[in-house]
């Protein structure tokens, strides 16, 4: 009996310790960079002092995924593979993969385009689409987590938000991205095992939360004319957009 509690308590342990490695377990995005719709590579889109200032503006980024294994055969690059009920095609259009991003306070969605190898051996490169309304408001956009805004400090295993991707606990989901190896691609920046050439010049892009990508968008602003009322000294602006907003945001000035 006490030789079955030392056993007992050992694998316990055991399983204890393992759990901050589980917890832990190494994301697959190698970098997030701004890009046009045929992913070649662009500096940031706006700034703060020059924001995008008009609706239907396209904007295009890229999460750049590594291969888990080095030296792994390109085959073994992770892949978009549709596994939902109605037909692929149906699905790009009805039920597309989708990142979660925020807008306005909002969440919104940016909606994958293409999926493809990159031209860099070992990567493969997701180009997602979003395109700003009237009435965006957002300094910058910034990617959704399952608890809120991203930031430039993510932890690791903290995942970006999908939707339409599978999930094999419910079964539910149209898309994954999956390797050679039937595993499924972790949402989050990773740690590589050993030394990754960077594809790009000037180095990896250190953003976890796509506020490096410069999406600046301030589709309303205050006009130039300003109010006083002298009882509160309150000044009072009035918010101009350049056409009907599609959204209603409620604003609520001091």
């Amino acid at each position: 009996m006490k030789t079955k509690l030392v056993k007992l308590s050992t694998l316990v342990f055991c399983m204890l310790a393992a759990l901050p490695s589980l917890a832990a377990a190494n994301g697959d995005i190698y970098e997030i960079r701004p890009c046009t719709k045929g992913n070649v590579t662009i500096p940031p889109k706006a700034t703060i002092e020059t924001p995008i200032k008009s609706g239907g503006v396209d904007l295009y980024f890229r999460l750049r995924l590594l291969q888990r294994t080095k030296g792994a055969p390109e085959d073994n690059n992770w892949k978009l593979v549709h596994v939902g009920l109605q037909t692929e095609a149906v699905d790009w259009v009805s039920n597309p993969l989708q990142i979660g991003i925020y807008v306005s306070g909002q969440l919104r969605y940016a909606t994958l385009v293409s999926s493809t190898p990159s031209a860099t051996t070992g990567f493969t490169d997701l180009i997602f689409k979003y395109t700003t309304r009237v009435g965006d408001f957002a300094l910058p956009i910034v990617l959704a987590t399952a608890a809120g805004a991203a930031s430039d400090m993510e932890a690791a295993g903290s995942s970006y938000l999908l939707t339409n991707l599978y999930d094999p606990e419910t079964g539910l989901g149209e898309w994954r991205i999956a390797n050679a190896d039937d595993e499924d691609c972790n949402f989050w920046q990773c740690t590589p095992a050993w030394p990754v050439p960077a594809p790009e010049t000037d180095g990896r892009n250190a953003d976890t939360s796509l506020a490096n990508c410069g999406f600046f968008v301030q589709t309303i602003d205050f006009d130039a004319d300003s109010y006083k009322v002298p009882e509160s000294n309150v000044e009072l602006h009035s918010l101009v957009a350049a056409s009907a907003i599609e959204n209603e945001v409620t604003l609520k000035v001091w």
